[in-house]
């Protein structure tokens, strides 16, 4: 596997930061994309949630087999060969599976913990893999880059809300919705926008506050490992931003960014971490 074989099949955020993260890492972080991909899609591919459920099985025991340097699927044995004896713990990878299982069950967290908790296993889990990989190798380095990834999935059930509530998925915490008065569905037009475009502007809030605390916890001189989880951390941010300034009404196309906006973000974000790298 190589950067030109599966750079196209990867979404816009994940491939900028695997553009300006350091060059002697890209191979292995596309490759992670690749294996965090194929888990993902798991829910989108199988209708059927026994199907889903069999498959997710499969992939735990591939991972386990992975690590054992014995993968079966083409896109784990291409992450052996690239990330060679790095001490990557399997409790990640199959974090990714376990919040992929989440979304086959009822849809519903009782509180923000539970979100928090999803958001780990699911973008966390990503982020923090991505630093190894980077060499990242203090658990207080590898605890910041999951609390990255955790926020900059939080920013993700801000801006998918909308497209989440109308397939019945709903990522926000039960006592949130009823501080905001609302029920489940979420959806616009069904409430008040006072209470939805609140509810969201909080969690917008909890997601920058989550980036800024790992932010702040990243030592000075790892910053540079840890630069796949800003940048996305950073383009979140921008979108949050962006959906700030429309008084968080979501339309389509409301959290897009311009490719200058996006590559200016990147570039910026990268370029602070890079000057912070000894």
């Amino acid at each position: 596997m190589s950067v030109s074989d599966t750079h196209a099949g990867i979404p816009a955020d994940l491939r900028y930061a695997i553009q300006f993260s350091p060059s002697d890492c890209r191979e292995r972080l596309v490759a992670l994309c690749a294996l965090y991909l194929e888990i993902r899609d798991i829910l989108r591919e199988c209708s059927d949630p026994g199907i889903a459920e069999t498959k997710l099985r499969w992939w735990e025991e591939e991972i386990e087999l992975m690590l054992d340097g014995k993968a079966r699927h083409p896109v784990s044995r291409a992450f052996w060969v690239l990330h060679g004896k790095l001490n990557l713990t399997n409790r990640l990878f199959l974090d990714m599976v376990d919040s992929t299982r989440q979304d086959l069950r009822p849809p519903g967290f009782a509180a923000f913990d539970d979100v928090v908790r999803y958001c780990k296993q699911r973008g966390g889990a990503f982020t923090a893999l991505a630093a190894g990989l980077c060499s990242a190798d203090s658990l207080i380095s590898l605890s910041a880059a999951r609390n990255l990834g955790c926020a900059w999935q939080l920013a993700g059930i801000v801006m998918h809300s909308a497209a989440d509530a109308q397939r019945g998925r709903v990522y926000f915490a039960a006592e949130d919705l009823r501080l905001h008065h609302l029920d489940r569905h979420v959806i616009e037009g069904v409430h008040s926008d006072t209470g939805l475009k609140a509810l969201l502007s909080d969690y917008a809030m909890r997601a920058e506050r989550l980036m800024d605390e790992a932010h702040a916890a990243t030592p000075e001189t790892e910053r540079g490992t840890l630069v796949t989880a800003e940048i996305l951390a950073a383009l979140a941010r921008k979108r949050l931003h962006k959906l700030a300034r429309r008084n968080f009404t979501i339309r389509a196309g409301t959290m897009e960014l311009s490719p200058f906006s996006a590559l200016l973000t990147t570039w910026s974000t990268a370029r602070r971490a890079a000057r912070t790298t000894p």
